[in-house]
């Protein structure tokens, strides 16, 4: 016999382990409103509260629920966004063929200044992917006029721009607006013939190789980006190189080869050493970034215990971004949340949202690390958690 739509809904929320209770709850909705979905004694609900359920317990198609022959991809509907999208998203797919009326290109180091005060933005600011969001369309405008003089210098700028882009993009656009900035920025580096502006591009691209599961190509890229520079001294550079073996390390951690990782991990150390207290300043490579790392290997080496240890011994302090600060706290939320200490886990990510409430708000792990959270919690902390869970539009 076939699954019928509520059968569907009842296993994946069974998959993501989330109790009839906690999801009801993620939804903003009774217990009794969902049971009777599951058991079929009530229709779908309507598309906004569908879209809703399918995001809760995991269904990304909602053709696999209503049996429409059409795809309704759920990536970017399940996830929060604000208003300064749509305009990113004109200015990054325009095409412009003429230039008659765009005016005097700007001189290429006040457009770098300009986007290196966008970079600080994004590390300074608690809602960085508003407000960087806001700066980005005229930012891209400015730096492809600029850019169509073939000038390398122009391209270099221009691809430091799409990795800004890629950054503000990624966990809450459409995945194929984060490609596209990201693709554009490789493209634009290699055109720019500058060795360090392509292996930055490599770092960006690579991330999003990971993100969608291609470990040992991310892998691939970032150490053959790490080779590109190896023997530029350049403080930016080095800092670079070491944020390229740092992302080998997680990549190759995600892929379960836990040797590689910390191989990897000892060559970013090697070049702490030569950099001294130097952090690159919109990778934020640097001692403490390095040890943030190494709690990332440790949870998805599934060492929870020993991720707390490493996590309880950070000065996040030390860190001169809110946004890496948060994300830090995110990644001790995991190591505490899978050493089964879901209590300290909610304090940590109280604490995040205090330093920045968009970085604990567009993190993906967040994501499922809440509705988990909720799943088994008890009656002292369940009304911190649905309110956290509000605030990430995880519920209605």
């Amino acid at each position: 016999m076939d699954a019928t739509p509520g059968d569907k809904i009842r296993a994946a929320r069974r998959r993501r382990g989330l109790t009839v209770e906690a999801a009801a709850a993620l939804c903003g909705r009774s217990v009794g409103w969902l049971k009777k979905i599951e058991s079929g004694e009530r229709g779908l609900p309507r598309i906004p509260d569908l879209i809703k359920l399918c995001s809760v317990v995991g269904i990304s198609d909602l053709a696999e629920i209503t049996g429409d022959t059409t795809s309704a991809t759920l990536t970017a509907l399940g996830r929060p966004t604000n208003d300064t999208l749509p305009a990113i998203r004109v200015t990054l797919t325009a095409y412009r063929l003429t230039a008659d009326d765009d005016g005097p290109a700007e001189q290429v180091e006040h457009l770098r200044t300009r986007v290196a005060a966008a970079w600080r933005l994004w590390h300074t600011s608690p809602n960085q992917r508003t407000d960087v969001g806001r700066l980005l369309p005229t930012l891209l405008t400015d730096a492809q006029l600029s850019a169509r003089s073939g000038d390398g210098r122009a391209l270099a700028v221009l691809a430091d721009v799409y990795h800004l882009a890629q950054q503000a993009l990624a966990s809450w656009a459409e995945p194929e607006m984060v490609w596209v900035a990201a693709d554009r920025g490789m493209s634009t580096a290699q055109a720019s013939d500058d060795k360090l502006t392509r292996s930055s591009a490599a770092w960006c691209a690579a991330n999003m190789l990971r993100a969608v599961g291609r470990t040992d190509e991310a892998t691939e890229l970032v150490l053959e980006a790490a080779s590109v520079i190896d023997r530029d001294k350049r403080p930016e550079a080095q800092a670079m190189r070491g944020a390229l073996f740092a992302h080998a390390s997680v990549s190759a951690a995600k892929d379960f080869a836990y040797g590689d990782a910390w191989r990897y991990w000892d060559r970013a150390a090697g070049v702490i050493e030569g950099i001294g207290d130097y952090v690159h300043p919109w990778t934020v490579f640097g001692t403490t970034n390095l040890a943030i790392h190494a709690v990332s290997i440790e949870v998805d080496s599934g060492r929870y215990r020993e991720a707390v240890d490493r996590f309880d011994r950070l000065n996040l302090e030390t860190v001169p971004s809110r946004e890496r600060r948060a994300r830090a706290l995110v990644e001790g939320v995991r190591a505490h949340v899978g050493s089964g200490s879901d209590i300290a886990g909610l304090h940590l990510l109280e604490r995040a949202e205090g330093i920045s409430p968009e970085s604990v708000k567009y993190t993906t792990p967040v994501r499922s690390l809440v509705p988990k959270m909720l799943s088994r919690a008890g009656a002292s902390t369940r009304p911190e958690l649905e309110d956290l869970a509000r605030r990430l539009e995880l519920a209605a």
